[in-house]
């Protein structure tokens, strides 16, 4: 915590330890300069604990939501999409844990950043088969476009798909589909994406007696991140 907070600048941690504490705490404090969020680092014998509730830890909480809204996407989707758009919520910048150094904070970057990719298409999907308009979000990362883009082709939104799919470099998976999609019939019946031939997606399908036609207006991703 001291290195990513100070970067070089933080002191040696055998010599200063109750100095950076000191500072640390004050890092926590809220920004009204209460000492609540100082409170969670507590001093036990000769060292110090973070004694943090589960329950204020973003990525703790998000992850629950995450699996809450797995168990009820088949026979509660109106209450998954609420969870989904909880979790999806939590996240106040693009990336998690940036400028945290370690090998640690590495792994969780990355897989938090699947879990959000994920999370992102479960939502797709049920503001398809919701009938919702699809919710303003950025554009997905690079390897999860042609997921989403299929989601939206899947549900007669073939040019917003095309769309998606217009920035993606060419010869590859996108470009493919993009080519698929051109046809006056598309047939993606049996299309899968070339990631999941080899890895299981975390979120089940829904059964095709479950999905919907869509009704409402088209939606879209902005070209920037939403303030």
């Amino acid at each position: 915590m001291s290195g990513g907070e100070e970067g070089d600048e933080a002191p040696n941690r055998a010599r200063g330890l109750p100095a950076t504490m000191y500072r640390l705490r004050n890092i926590l404090a809220d920004e009204d300069g209460t000492a609540e969020g100082g409170d969670v680092l507590r001093h036990v014998g000769k060292a110090y604990r973070l004694d943090a509730d589960p329950a204020n830890i973003d990525r703790t909480v998000f992850l629950a939501e995450l699996a809450a809204t797995a168990a009820r996407r088949n026979r509660q989707p109106e209450r998954a999409h609420t969870l989904l758009t909880a979790a999806l919520g939590r996240w106040s910048a693009p990336v998690a844990l940036d400028g945290v150094p370690g090998p640690y904070p590495e792994h969780d970057r990355r897989m938090l950043a699947g879990r959000r990719e994920e999370a992102r298409r479960a939502r797709l999907e049920l503001d398809v088969e919701l009938g919702l308009t699809l919710t303003a979000e950025p554009e997905p990362e690079p390897g999860t476009v042609v997921p989403h883009a299929l989601v939206l082709a899947r549900a007669g939104r073939t040019e917003q798909a095309l769309a998606l799919l217009a920035g993606s470099a060419s010869g590859g998976e996108a470009e493919a589909l993009a080519a698929r999609l051109r046809d006056r019939a598309p047939d993606l019946a049996n299309w899968t994406t070339w990631a999941s031939r080899t890895a299981p997606a975390r979120f089940a399908d829904r059964s095709n007696s479950r999905r919907t036609s869509p009704t409402s207006p088209a939606g879209r991703w902005p070209s920037s991140p939403p303030p």
